[in-house]
């Protein structure tokens, strides 16, 4: 892969991490309009940060796990043994490891009288499910769409394109363009509900649309030259979505914004300090990506019932607050745990962890 792309990739990792904590900021406190009232600038501004703009995140992350996984793939039960190794460690363990110890966070939380009121609704009573339900919470099936810690949700359906990769790589070589569409219109017109896995076929069109990407070896600079009038094309259509709320346009809309936001990285590169910055942060996003929930909940509501906001700006000022919060406090933590306990948090983190990170750190102690 070039240094360019990579570059490019690394920085964008972080800025993506952010949308997704504002993607799950906005709630019914964020949200709210009394009936009859016309919604504020800041009501609209945050619906648009959240439910526009930061729904291009996820599909870009698919997309470039897509590219990452069949970038200079070789067919062969040797290259799918290293690649099953590998994703082991960094997608299966962190879930295992981070739906326990959320599922014991919950399990405690709601039943101390102190913090019950906080956990009363948005997840099921732990305490009160069987076994079956309990595996059911855990990897996010049943009746139940998302896993106790929700957000792994994404490493979920990746384990599971993962694990399907050999067939995927296949129809990519045989029949790219039949795969692509027959993907690509089961998730604009919303044509998945209630599928077994418990998949957004979304995820399924944008990794295989990564896998395609990196087989064909396209040359992103050619996007690149229409870098300009894709992000124009990309602000039309989203205040179109933010204006008419159609779910097929605002599928459109995620599908030319992965490419937009993509094209976009191509100037940070000019600004060294800042690509810099973004590619030393990136270090932090699959910490943050895993701790935000239920962190962003908790500050969330202790927020708001603290200052209890009468007024759309103060509101705006808390939905704001809330995740940069929660990202600080987040990095503090893994600061924390890089020095005391580094080879626990490379579990945690799926051995994302520098080497040398892990090494110096055990060094010092001994």
């Amino acid at each position: 892969m070039e240094h360019n792309l990579s570059e490019r990739i690394a920085l964008l990792r972080f800025p993506l991490i952010v949308g997704i904590v504002f993607l799950h900021m906005y709630t019914a406190e964020v949200a709210h309009v009394p009936i009859g009232e016309v919604a504020s600038i800041f009501t609209i501004l945050s619906y648009y940060m959240s439910n526009v703009l930061a729904k291009v995140v996820v599909p870009l992350f698919f997309l470039l796990a897509g590219y990452l996984f069949f970038i200079n793939f070789q067919y062969s039960f040797g290259s799918f043994l290293q690649k099953y190794k590998s994703r082991f460690r960094t997608l299966v363990m962190p879930y295992i490891l981070w739906n326990l110890i959320i599922l014991a966070f919950y399990t405690i939380a709601q039943t101390l009288p102190a913090t019950a009121h906080y956990f009363n609704g948005e997840r099921p009573y732990v305490f009160l499910l069987h076994g079956h339900e309990l595996l059911e919470l855990f990897f996010g099936y049943g009746k139940f769409q998302y896993p106790v810690a929700f957000q792994f949700w994404f490493i979920r359906d990746l384990i599971i394109l993962v694990f399907l990769s050999p067939l995927i790589y296949l129809a990519l070589k045989k029949i790219p363009y039949l795969l692509l569409s027959f993907f690509a219109i089961l998730w604009i017109f919303g044509l998945y509900e209630d599928n077994i896995l418990k998949t957004d076929f979304f995820s399924t069109f944008f990794f295989c649309l990564g896998g395609f990407l990196a087989l064909k070896k396209y040359n992103f600079s050619l996007s690149d030259r229409y870098a300009k009038e894709i992000m124009i094309l990309y602000l039309i259509v989203s205040f179109m979505d933010l204006y008419y709320q159609n779910e097929i346009l605002e599928n459109i809309s995620v599908f030319i914004g992965t490419i937009a936001v993509f094209t976009a990285s191509k100037y940070i590169l000019n600004y060294q300090n800042l690509k810099k910055n973004l590619i030393k942060l990136s270090r932090y996003s699959f910490f943050i990506f895993a701790l935000h929930e239920p962190m962003l909940s908790i500050v969330r509501k202790v927020s708001f019932k603290f200052f209890t906001p009468q007024h759309d700006f103060y509101v705006f000022v808390l939905y704001i607050a809330c995740p940069v919060l929660t990202i600080v406090v987040s990095i503090y933590i893994y600061k924390l745990l890089e020095k005391i306990l580094p080879n626990i948090l490379n579990v945690l983190v799926g051995n994302r962890v520098s080497p040398k990170v892990v090494s110096q750190y055990i060094g010092t102690k001994s």
